[in-house]
């Protein structure tokens, strides 16, 4: 249900892409992805019950019908006292949950154990080859910690070992930049390539990501959830750079651009790693794209309109956490055994494939009349009436009468006849009564 929800908000994503782009702000695209992370990661239809109190709960009109209500399901639970017994279809669900289970974990593990073993060989080597940092670089960290409200701990290290600047780290984060960068940019490329990396560090991106490779672990079976990831990725570059240009002159958005655009061509890192945020990534597609972004100047942003997609894309979303229901439970109070459990035919069909245990009648309406060769006429409820117009032809048989009081229900079987012409039937003795503590028609 999870990875349904997180779908059909990501699909709606791609859909209006192409207005959003137009009319609307990056930073609203980035919580459109996040919001479809959401879906993906949190159970919502864990607490749909929940929601649907609080639903019922508002005073609306009821809408009444004379349709009798009748309720169909396949798939069953049984607690008869310590036991418990599951049909087929749920015993096909929990092998395929175990083995989705299993797949999650040994993905999760390895994500884990790459993302600590890249901070131990980072670590390490930084360790070992210690650069020393210029007195104007740390005075300018401290200074932007403090414009753009950072309070976590902010390292930077320069290092030979690094070919593109990268940040690192969860809750301390770690900036890392070539060391050759010292002697081939000027000392203001290096603040931008720095400003990058802690806007990145404001927007915590590096967590989002994180979650999102996450979430990849529990939807491994869902492409989308891999495409999600890597529009994560692009559009929180784009977001970047939206925060580095916001406000400044051309001048300075054409330095910007066109360090990137040297970093790019300059570099070909084979560091591609899930676990960093970085300057740039490897693809000429995905920098022409962020190019263009910055090129863009949106005349006018719909806000109200974004606002109103938003809701639609929550509500959609919502929508699908409901689309299913959680397998029926029926649970025995008492001494009994399952042969004792009153299910109907299609039920133990699926419950019971090998036909060891006694099926139970299907009651296909309300009121019915049989007759003796096992024919089935739906009948008006209540005691009918010889009709004098007609030449009665009757035909003798047994009338059923199914009658739902609460949670359980009866079925009142009598000696009657039907006329084959005009359909009257006459009720005669009761023969016996069925009672269902749980209804199962």
């Amino acid at each position: 249900m999870m990875s349904l929800s997180g779908s059909a908000v990501f699909i709606l994503y791609i859909l209006i892409y192409p207005i959003a782009k137009r009319f609307f702000t990056v930073k609203w695209r980035y919580n459109i992805l996040k919001l479809a992370l959401l879906f993906f990661l949190f159970p919502f239809p864990c607490f749909k019950y929940k929601i649907k109190e609080y639903i019922t709960a508002i005073p609306l009109p009821e809408l009444t019908s004379d349709l009798p209500k009748r309720y169909y399901y396949s798939d069953l639970i049984i607690h008869l006292e310590d036991d418990f017994y599951a049909s087929h279809n749920i015993e096909k669900r929990i092998v395929y949950l175990i083995f989705a289970g299993c797949v999650a974990a040994i993905i999760l593990c390895i994500q884990i154990y790459q993302y600590f073993e890249l901070r131990r060989i980072l670590n390490q080597l930084s360790a070992e080859n210690n650069v020393e940092t210029p007195e104007y670089i740390s005075g300018y960290i401290a200074d932007l910690k403090a414009t753009l409200n950072i309070h976590t701990k902010v390292s930077l290290v320069f290092s030979p070992y690094i070919e593109v600047p990268s940040v690192i780290g969860l809750a301390r984060s770690v900036i890392y930049i070539p060391e050759s960068y010292l002697a081939r940019f000027s000392s203001e490329s290096i603040k931008i390539i720095i400003m990058h990396e802690m806007i990145h560090v404001k927007h915590r991106d590096l967590r989002v990501k994180f979650l999102a490779l996450f979430a990849i672990a529990l939807n491994w079976f869902n492409p989308l959830c891999y495409c999600l990831f890597y529009e994560i990725c692009n559009i929180s570059e784009i977001y970047c750079d939206e925060a580095m240009i916001h406000n400044k002159e051309q001048d300075f958005i054409s330095r910007y651009g066109n360090l990137l655009i040297n970093i790019s061509e300059e570099e070909r890192s084979k560091m591609k790693n899930r676990f960093i945020s970085r300057l740039v990534n490897n693809g000429g597609s995905i920098l022409k794209k962020r190019i263009l972004e910055m090129k863009t100047k949106r005349k006018r942003t719909l806000k109200k309109l974004s606002v109103l997609v938003g809701m639609l894309i929550c509500t959609v979303g919502t929508s699908t956490v409901f689309a299913y229901d959680n397998t029926p439970q029926m649970e025995i109070l008492g001494e009994g055994s399952l042969e004792d459990i009153q299910l109907n035919s299609s039920q133990w069909a699926d419950f019971n494939p090998e036909g060891t245990l006694e099926e139970l009648e299907e009651i296909p309406f309300d009121n019915f009349f049989t007759d003796e060769n096992g024919n089935i006429f739906e009948t008006d409820a209540g005691i009918s009436k010889e009709k004098s117009a007609c030449i009665h032809k009757y035909v003798s048989g047994t009338l059923s009468n199914h009658t739902i009081i609460g949670k359980k229900c009866t079925v009142d079987v009598y000696k009657a006849k039907r006329c084959s012409l005009c359909r009257n039937v006459i009720r005669k003795e009761h023969l016996y009564t069925i009672t269902y503590d749980i209804c199962p028609h």
